[in-house]
């Protein structure tokens, strides 16, 4: 079985996503569940080019340009999504909308030894995180319903 998707831990460890034990978002929604903010507290999805393996150029910069991320615990994780192409092009905090533009996020995740700050309405449980991450794995893009605030990286 050739893999279409690949899971990255921590930033460093790149899993294929197999079906081998029922339907591939399964594995996905698993590692959802056991973050805890300090062993394993970040999760990517983000899918391979077609016909290219794990560990080539194109792969590589796939995995840079394109995913949906979370960091934090299976309790209270922020979720981001990359896109590079299309009207979304960029990075975004993923929420319910329920904040004012202008507004200062009121709500700090930690993961590892960093901290970031969201509003409460982009704060989700690993089940709140599941279909959207689902929904991500079939279509390459977020519920409908859900906002995309614009994040300034700083890098």
């Amino acid at each position: 079985m050739i893999p279409t998707h690949v899971v990255t831990l921590n930033g460093e460890m790149n899993i294929p996503v197999l079906d081998a034990d029922g339907p591939p978002s399964n594995e996905i929604v698993g590692y959802l569940s056991r973050l805890d903010g300090d062993d394993l507290f970040a999760v990517a999805l983000w899918k391979l080019p077609e016909g290219h393996s794990l560990g080539t150029p194109e792969a590589n910069r796939a995995s840079d340009e394109n995913y949906l991320q979370s960091a934090g615990s299976a309790t209270a994780m922020t979720i981001e999504l990359r896109a590079s192409t299309g009207s979304a092009g960029g990075q975004y905090g993923v929420g319910r909308g329920s904040h004012s533009r202008g507004e200062t996020p009121d709500t700090h995740i930690v993961f590892g030894r960093h901290t970031v700050s969201v509003f409460s309405d982009e704060v989700f449980t690993a089940d709140e995180a599941a279909p959207i991450y689902r929904h991500y794995f079939e279509t390459g893009a977020v519920p409908d319903g859900l906002t995309l605030r614009p994040l300034e990286l700083g890098l």
